[in-house]
């Protein structure tokens, strides 16, 4: 099963149609940072092929000033990152 993320802070704002780009919760303008996800795809926890994964991840700039700029993808698919949370599944309703 893939494991499918979201970024937080995207569930705490909102699109402003005057910017037409997001609004925080706070009332900042999200801007967006680069990430560099190592990936663990070797045999060990730490070890891995080199490869790294650069991504631009949404932040809020009032709230998170100092967002890391590294982080981690391991081999079952798990980011270690803080900006990423894990997207939640919609259960089925029960009769």
């Amino acid at each position: 099963m893939t494991k499918r993320y979201e970024f937080k802070v995207l569930g705490e704002s909102t699109l402003d149609d005057t910017t037409k780009g997001w609004k925080h919760k706070c009332g900042a303008i999200l801007m967006g940072k680069t990430v560099f996800l190592t990936v663990r795809d070797g045999v060990s926890s730490l070890s891995g092929s080199g490869e790294v994964q650069r991504e631009v991840v949404p932040y809020c700039p009032t709230c998170e000033p100092n967002i890391r700029t590294y982080g981690s993808i391991s081999p079952d698919g798990t980011i270690d990152h803080p900006s990423y949370i894990l997207e939640q599944e919609s259960q089925p309703a029960s009769n």
